[in-house]
């Protein structure tokens, strides 16, 4: 069973999974554990539409995460901005930057449609 609320900075609730329905229309895992390149993989969600549907990433098992490898917060991969159906996954975050992240680990990858 999943389960939303949100929170407003006096701690009134604002969003709770009462307030509406969705479905899970994609549930899968990546697994990005000991790559060492700037991977890519796209996933083509039938049903996924932008307008109606949101794409989220999730560390898999985040209490396996250590915070010492790396900037100390897990990396996530990137997703590139979604236009349809086709939603596209990097390892790492665009450009060639000082403070480049790379997704190492094991994801979950879920989408939802408000109903």
């Amino acid at each position: 069973m999943f389960g939303l609320k949100v929170y407003d900075e006096n701690g009134t609730v604002i969003l709770n999974s009462a307030d509406f329905t969705y479905e899970v229309i994609f549930n899968a895992t990546l697994d990005w554990t000991g790559i060492n390149f700037d991977a890519e993989v796209s996933y083509t969600v039938s049903g996924f539409d932008p307008a109606t549907c949101v794409f989220c990433t999730f560390l898999e098992a985040p209490g396996a995460y250590d915070p010492e490898d790396g900037y100390g917060v897990p990396p996530l991969p990137y997703i590139y901005p979604i236009t349809s159906n086709v939603i596209t996954l990097r390892r790492s975050t665009p450009g060639n930057t000082s403070t480049k992240s790379y997704a190492n680990g094991v994801y979950r990858l879920i989408a939802f449609r408000m109903l």
